[in-house]
């Protein structure tokens, strides 16, 4: 019977001190990531939801999926002092650069709103976003700060399929020719096109130091004047379109060829479309 009361006793013991080094009876780390050391969780939720991700100064994404929360505080008997947010975030991106993900924005020292870190993950065919912010927002010692992670349902083949394969072709030429549609006349992009703008947006979030010129040509419907205005507006628009989502402005540049560079005939209808496009071009990495 002693033997038995001692054994309950352990086990409560053992339950205990997890809950105390845990911070919270229900709460546990995210399997993409050990806890950092000395930290404890503090609270945590789960729920499908839409929340914002920043990529951009002053830019951001709304996602939606099923989202972790874990918020982590630092013991003030630690003994020890915190680390910054700049070093958090560094652990967090060695992380998930092991795993095979890569880091989206990150900031440590500017404004309030753009405070953090967001960073992009693939496993098991689904894309996993993730955000680290300071709660307590102290430059100098993180004494609590929440990790992020939004799951959703997107295959991985099919995100890489947006900005990689992409990519790959810029790489290769240095220039793509995208048949984004916009109204006759106008430099207003179509619904169906909006497809082709997230597909430039995955490129330029994949790939944070490309720095690409957009280029409108159109056919020889028109006189050229006029068809060198239209395509500078729709270069223009597209620009404008991918500004909206976040992507930086800096790393974008326009120009309108107009009909000057055709890459069929225009004698046909199927010349004509082919020539009205909007081309990415590689300016540098």
């Amino acid at each position: 019977m002693k033997c038995f009361v001692l054994i309950v006793f352990l086990q409560f013991l053992s339950t205990a001190i997890i809950n105390a080094q845990s911070g919270s009876d229900d709460c546990r780390d995210h399997p993409f990531f050990n806890r950092l050391p000395n930290f404890i969780i503090a609270d945590c939720d789960e729920l499908f939801t839409t929340i914002p991700f920043i990529v951009a100064d002053g830019g951001s994404l709304q996602k939606e999926g099923n989202v972790k929360e874990i918020k982590y505080s630092w013991p003030d008997n630690s003994g020890k002092k915190a680390p910054s947010l700049a070093q958090v975030i560094k652990s967090y991106e060695g992380i998930v650069s092991r795993n095979g993900g890569k880091k989206i924005y990150a900031c440590s020292n500017c404004t309030d709103d753009n405070y953090g870190a967001t960073f992009n993950l693939y496993s098991n065919g689904k894309t996993y976003w993730i955000k680290i912010s300071e709660i307590n927002f102290s430059r100098s010692e993180l004494k609590s700060y929440s990790l992020v992670v939004l799951a959703t349902e997107e295959e991985e083949k099919d995100v890489e399929d947006e900005g990689g394969g992409m990519y790959s072709e810029l790489d290769r030429t240095g220039r793509i020719a995208l048949y984004i549609n916009f109204e006759t006349g106008k430099s207003i992009i179509k619904p169906e096109s909006e497809s082709i703008i997230s597909a430039i947006q995955q490129l330029l979030l994949d790939y944070p130091t490309l720095v690409v010129s957009i280029e409108g040509h159109t056919d020889n419907v028109g006189s050229p004047a006029s068809n060198k205005t239209l395509s500078l507006a729709r270069a223009n628009a597209v620009i404008n379109a991918l500004v909206k989502t976040g992507v930086d402005r800096n790393r974008l540049s326009a120009k309108g060829w107009g009909q000057e560079k055709p890459v069929e005939g225009n004698e046909t209808d199927e010349g004509r479309a082919r020539n009205r496009r909007v081309e990415i071009v590689k300016i540098r990495e």
